[in-house]
């Protein structure tokens, strides 16, 4: 294959990773413009950053005239938005170093709701439609709250990859706030996204629950609920958790939804406490994701077996997408899919598999081309494959810059270039069953008869269905590995 189609394949890798699974970023420059299509629309200015694109995009789409009314109120008055954006004001002036017009400096509660805000409006507007009504409420200090976490729910069903059916811009309380469409698997899923009033005295979501199930739904129900709890120690995070959890399993019995037993549903709950710290670098977002009267998902569903257990897995993986697409939500920085240590062009990666590396410093003339690269424990070090002209190898060892080792560490996959197949370290059973399976999904099922030819049982074996032969083979594997004991600890 050639070096610039890897690299090309390598580049989407990382912008999946930084982006998930929604359409991609479309951009290109003119002279000293980067031009950005959001949907059917092109936008253009002097940008470096998706943050400083995204910084014009939420006052293009909120209105000019609008935020300039806001501005003009005092700041107790103003809507939330605009709070967040003084607060932003306030930190720049007092970070701001002279001859040093971009940087970088620690990200604020502020900071984080508002582009979080104007991320999920671009995703929305990118990959679905952006709702005049969402808007309206926006704008709307009494509705604001619910439909910023709608917004989220939405971007985070992009991220996770899924499409968006949005109901009717009439406003109609009486159906959930959208279906969510699995683009691989096509699944369908009725939402509803639902946030606590502040200063709540427990974490419990029961009414939220209540209120969303109450709700029209054509498929299965997913219901996103925001806390809106402060941050706090880590203790108090598990006993709000702990408490979400209760909740949940003790209304499974009693919760009644029009005077009938209540549906059951998926319940993705989540916190999002930055209003709560404007000023201070913001506290993490939390999320756990639950099933109400689905058995087999949740903290307390057991499985019987490894394989069982990935069954269960791969059956739930849609919404468990969700909950990773939230728990590592994250902003892009560049439009390529570069990562954020090169944004600014100040650092790049120098070691990119395929090129040709100046060598005159050993013998002059000499150029070689890096065939490989293998980085140290240390994450520092690394040493370099040099394929010579003379079709010899010689190892160079070299050192990684601050920018670069960050960068590696993020993403070791894609770092030098091509997509690696490499995984991380192998930690749990699970984690080996789903090695086992990546490689043996697509073995033909006489070959994998051979693999089991020795098994006392291989008559009962025979009559399994394919998958089925494959992931017992997958299963006996990671505990023939001798790496695991039975209650799943490392020998």
């Amino acid at each position: 294959m050639p070096t610039d189609l890897k690299r090309e394949m390598a580049l989407e890798v990382q912008r999946k990773q930084q982006q998930v699974s929604g359409n991609p970023i479309i951009s290109g420059t003119f002279k000293d413009h980067q031009f950005i299509a959001v949907g059917n629309v092109v936008h253009w200015g002097k940008w470096n950053t998706v943050i400083d694109f995204l910084s014009d995009y939420i006052k293009k789409v909120l209105g000019a005239e609008w935020g300039n009314a806001e501005i003009a109120k005092p700041l107790a008055d103003r809507h939330p938005v605009m709070q967040w954006y003084d607060a932003i004001c306030r930190h720049q002036l007092e970070v701001q170093e002279v001859e040093k017009p971009t940087r970088d400096g620690p990200t604020t509660g502020a900071i984080a709701a508002y582009f979080e805000l104007a991320y999920n409006l671009y995703l929305l507007d990118h990959n679905a439609e952006l709702q005049k009504r969402l808007i309206i409420r926006l704008k709307n200090p009494g509705q604001f709250r619910d439909a910023c976490y709608e917004a989220l729910s939405g971007a985070a069903f992009v991220l996770a990859g899924f499409t968006l059916e949005l109901e009717n811009e009439q406003e109609d309380a009486t159906h959930c706030d959208f279906t969510a469409i699995h683009k691989i698997s096509g699944n369908k899923y009725s939402v509803e996204a639902k946030t606590r009033a502040p200063n709540a005295p427990t974490a419990d979501v029961g009414e939220q629950l209540s209120e969303a199930l109450a709700k029209k739904a054509n498929f299965q129900r997913l219901v996103m609920i925001d806390t809106n709890l402060p941050t706090g120690p880590n203790h108090q995070l598990e006993a709000w958790r702990h408490e979400v959890i209760e909740g949940l399993r003790g209304r499974e019995a009693t919760l009644t939804v029009h005077d009938a037993p209540a549906p059951s549903a998926y319940v993705l709950v989540t916190n999002s406490p930055y209003s709560y710290a404007l000023d201070p670098i913001h506290p993490a977002r939390w999320a756990l994701v639950d099933g109400f009267k689905i058995p087999d998902f949740g903290f307390e569903a057991k499985s019987a077996s490894l394989l069982e257990a990935f069954k269960t897995l791969r059956k739930h993986r849609d919404v468990l997408s969700v909950f990773e697409a939230i728990r590592g939500y994250q902003l892009p920085v560049t439009f390529d899919g570069e990562w954020r240590e090169f944004a600014r062009s100040v650092d790049s990666p120098r070691f990119v598999i395929g090129e040709k590396f100046d060598l005159s410093e050993v013998a002059p003339g000499m150029t070689a081309e890096l065939e490989q690269a293998v980085v140290a424990t240390d994450g520092r070090t690394v040493h370099l494959v040099m394929k010579m002209a003379s079709e010899h190898r010689n190892v160079y060892t070299n050192t990684f810059t601050d920018a670069e080792a960050a960068a590696y560490k993020l993403n070791p996959a894609t770092f030098f270039g091509t997509e690696s197949t490499a995984r991380g370290a192998i930690s749990t059973p699970m984690d080996m069953f789903e090695f086992f399976y990546m490689g043996y999904r697509n073995t033909p099922r006489s070959r994998v008869m051979e693999f089991l030819s020795g098994a006392p049982d291989i008559e009962a074996l025979s009559l399994l269905s394919d998958d089925d032969l494959r992931l017992t083979y997958c299963e006996r594997s990671v505990w023939g590995s001798g790496v695991f004991n039975e209650d799943g600890s490392k020998r």
